[in-house]
């Protein structure tokens, strides 16, 4: 194993990488503090396309319509190599699985917005956890008003199981 590249002084993980250690077992534990420690160079970004258009379309009023967009602009788009040519399809997959489930969310009443660049982060046993939502809600009940985020979380391999989603989601 390479460690070359950067190391973390201080203990880090991401919300996600977080559900996912909760439930993994002790080699795969391992394995997440040795890449969350010695991070690598050069992660890959294949979702980028369809993390922004679905992103982008949750900040409007007409969100499948949005959707729909982005996702032709993703289509649309020349590949160039393998790499985009997979970042492509995996981006349009993600906007496929969003769009067949955005309506089960129920968050057409909500205020959205984007946080931008920002990572929020807070501090479990000193340890640094940081999340970076998909966009902000906010909506108004009877007792007041309810905040609340949207965090994607898109993989290549097995999906994020319903114990680690609820990890991440007690995080946030």
């Amino acid at each position: 194993m390479d460690h070359s590249t950067r190391v973390r002084p201080t203990p880090h993980i991401s919300a996600p990488k977080l559900g996912e250690y909760i439930v993994a077992g002790p080699g795969r534990r391992e394995r997440i503090v040795l890449d969350q420690k010695f991070v690598r160079a050069g992660k890959l970004a294949w979702y980028s396309a369809g993390h922004d258009a679905i992103r982008r379309a949750l900040l409007l009023d007409d969100v499948a319509t949005a959707l729909s967009d982005g996702r032709h602009r993703i289509a649309a788009k020349t590949t160039a190599s393998d790499y985009t040519s997979t970042a492509r399809t995996l981006s349009l997959t993600l906007v496929d699985r969003f769009m067949a489930l955005y309506d089960s969310l129920n968050i057409d009443d909500c205020e959205r917005q984007f946080i931008g660049d920002r990572t929020l982060a807070l501090s479990i046993a000193t340890v640094r956890v940081s999340v970076r939502p998909t966009v902000l809600l906010a909506t108004t009940t009877a007792q007041g008003i309810r905040h609340g985020a949207l965090l994607l979380v898109a993989r290549k391999e097995k999906a994020m199981g319903r114990e680690s989603g609820r990890s991440v989601a007690l995080v946030m």
